[in-house]
């Protein structure tokens, strides 16, 4: 079996139909034309441009059966080099792009992978994930994307949900088009409504120069409930690890706007390494939510970084009896930012009972504004070279 590809100004129409891996292949189901062939795709004159894949009914593409080739057995046992292979669709070098109504079922790693794409438009894509093996991503950018709308994206992952990953990795600059900046940007993401195994319902990475701005996200639902695992992060920006250079600057991840926010992850929201013009509105936790808003990179330095109307609802664990634990020993942090730099604002905030209010250190400024509580044990925690400034 090889994979459908996609020449210049082509479109597939995809009507009530099945398709599938073949057992045993490795190869993408769709992909633009030449884009399984690196030292192709890296020509700037070979970039595909307005290609369509529309779904008309009920469309279902999927990965079949397992082929045994996981991130630990690439370029071993003979097979593969990559796992872009594994991809259900697979677009490298396209300017012009359109995919609608798909129904995507038991990926072998990641469903969709992009690098070096743009003018991009995704609508009603639903992704149907067992994490029987792992990295089960839903919708992946690589470097080099830019200009994209993503709209109506529904289902359970294995692992992200959404992820824009701008690294200098092996696969990436194997494929990246020369002369192409590797910054991710302009994209808006509207309408997310679902579960993340473990994992991150929107992630954003940057690193080794590359860049992440002008990021929209309008309305993210977390559909996991008590039956299904608990998402580690309703928002996700940056990572202390992955940089194969040199980590993220300031400045490398900006202008991020981030609204109307539902989950029950283990965090809300939490950044690390670098954020700068970052606006947070309209976040909602529930359910088994332990902090809010934190960080987990040691000097991180966030600039100019604001949060408005949230609210922080959270569940204190249990006595087998069903009685909730003593005031003492409740847990969670409103606000924790360990080693931090730079300011940040917060608003408009409503929270349950929980351990900590603000935690922070480093050297960081937090001013807070209108934070109603229900219960915290420990109002502010504040090293001598950090502010908090609470009204």
């Amino acid at each position: 079996m090889h994979a459908i590809e996609l020449p210049h100004d082509f479109t597939l129409l995809l009507d009530n139909c099945y398709l599938e891996q073949a057992k045993g292949s490795y190869e993408n189901l769709i992909m633009n034309e030449h884009a399984g062939d690196p030292e192709w795709v890296r020509d700037p004159e070979h970039c595909v441009k307005n290609i369509k894949v529309i779904g008309e009914g009920h469309v279902i593409l999927s990965g079949g059966e397992h082929n045994h080739l996981l991130e630990k057995t690439v370029r071993h046992y003979h097979l593969p080099d990559s796992m872009y292979v594994q991809c259900i669709l697979q677009f490298m070098n396209v300017d012009g792009l359109e995919v609608r109504n798909l129904h995507l079922k038991d990926q072998r790693w990641w469903a969709i992978v992009h690098e070096c794409v743009c003018n991009a438009v995704y609508k009603n894509i639903y992704f149907e994930a067992i994490p029987h093996v792992p990295n089960l991503d839903g919708f992946d950018l690589r470097i080099g994307c830019h200009d994209f709308l993503l709209e109506n994206f529904t289902g359970r992952t294995g692992d992200d949900v959404v992820a824009f990953t701008a690294l200098n990795g092996k696969n990436e600059m194997a494929r990246k088009v020369a002369g192409h900046s590797g910054d991710i940007h302009d994209v808006k993401v509207r309408n997310i409504k679902a579960a993340s195994h473990n994992c991150n319902l929107i992630r954003l990475l940057n690193h080794d120069g590359n860049r992440e701005y002008n990021i929209d996200i309008d309305t993210v639902m977390d559909s996991s409930d008590r039956n299904s695992f608990q998402p580690r992060l309703g928002i996700g920006i940056g990572s202390p690890f992955y940089f194969h250079d040199f980590p993220g600057k300031p400045g490398d991840t900006a202008k991020i706007t981030v609204k109307n926010v539902y989950t029950r992850a283990t965090s809300a929201v939490r950044l690390a390494h670098v954020c700068a013009d970052a606006e947070f509105s309209n976040i909602h936790s529930f359910g088994q939510c332990r902090n809010f808003f934190d960080t987990v990179s040691d000097g991180m330095v966030l600039e100019n970084v604001t949060l408005s109307h949230l609210y922080f609802g959270t569940e204190q664990p249990k006595y087998p009896n069903g009685e909730t634990v003593e005031r003492e020993k409740y847990k969670g942090y409103f606000v924790n930012l360990p080693n931090v730099k730079g300011d940040v604002s917060i608003s408009h905030a409503e929270t349950d009972p929980v351990g900590t209010g603000v935690s922070v250190s480093g050297g960081v400024r937090v001013h807070l504004e209108d934070i109603r509580s229900e219960d915290i044990v420990n109002r502010v925690v504040c090293d001598e070279t950090s502010e908090v400034v609470w009204e």
